[in-house]
């Protein structure tokens, strides 16, 4: 996921420091800055954040475990993607040339992979513990859409007078957007469930990389078979969705916060 390689991008370079502290002693007693676009990674360094889940649990102990033993003095801080532009066109540069992990990393990797096998073979062992508890949840939401909002790891709602995104997250791992329209006293809406590529293209668009993209749902309600579609948009005004005919703009502080809200749910999406 995005958050195991912004955490491996860390300790790669803290064994940087380590190659760098033993030709020249004054890293060991000057004050270093690591900074990084990744807010949850530097909310976790810096102890502001819990950690729930365990392949991010042992790397940051791995990188604890690295600034303790060689004391380093240094300080974690976030800085937002648009300022951090360099490092993010290296990272795509690494990417679309396929380059190797760096030999100091192979060990963390490896170590990683088995504590992730380890982890399914215990969610394994509990899967019958938990068979009751996913059939009454099964039961609990097998009424339409009831389920999304019984269930939610997180929501986000941006309103304006006449029209509103709602974004949410659900238990289940699925991803929904609701575009609502003030039509006289009645809200309606327009919801759509996103899979993780979809927001991946989505989340292209909101770090400027694309201009615009477009989706289309195949439905089938009653006989009748229809296409939702869905068209995303930015420019130095906001983002903007589109659901069939319901739209909504936001502002270009919303579209961080939409931005941060994908980031997760990819990752909710494909956690182990």
């Amino acid at each position: 996921t995005n958050y195991v390689a912004d955490y491996i991008s860390v300790i790669r370079a803290l064994t940087e420091l380590i190659e760098l502290s033993k030709s020249d002693l004054n890293v060991l007693t000057s004050k270093i800055i690591l900074a990084t676009d990744s807010l949850l990674v530097i909310k976790q360094l810096n102890q502001e954040w819990k950690i729930k889940q365990p392949q991010l649990q042992y790397l940051y102990d791995v990188a604890k475990k690295i600034i303790s033993e060689h004391n380093f003095n240094i300080s974690f801080i976030w800085v937002p993607r648009t300022e951090n532009s360099k490092a993010d066109e290296l990272a795509n540069v690494g990417f679309s040339k396929k380059i190797a992990a760096h030999n100091s990393i192979h060990s963390v990797l490896d170590n990683l992979n088995t504590k992730q096998i380890n982890n399914n073979n215990n969610n394994n062992n509990n899967s019958v513990n938990n068979l009751t508890n996913k059939k009454s949840q099964d039961k609990d939401s097998s009424n339409g859409n009831s389920s999304i909002n019984q269930i939610l790891i997180a929501e986000r709602v941006f309103f304006s007078k006449t029209s509103c995104l709602k974004f949410q997250i659900s238990k289940r791992r699925e991803v929904y957007i609701h575009i609502g329209s003030l039509k006289g006293k009645q809200w309606e809406w327009k919801i759509v469930k996103f899979n993780d590529m979809e927001l991946s293209e989505i989340l292209f668009i909101l770090e400027g990389k694309k201009d615009k993209c477009a989706f289309f749902h195949s439905n089938s309600h009653k006989g009748a078979n229809t296409k939702t579609q869905i068209w995303c948009t930015s420019n130095e005004k906001g983002f903007s969705i589109k659901i069939q005919d319901f739209s909504k703009l936001l502002s270009p502080p919303e579209a961080r916060v939409l931005q941060e809200l994908i980031r997760r749910s990819i990752w909710e999406i494909n956690k182990i």
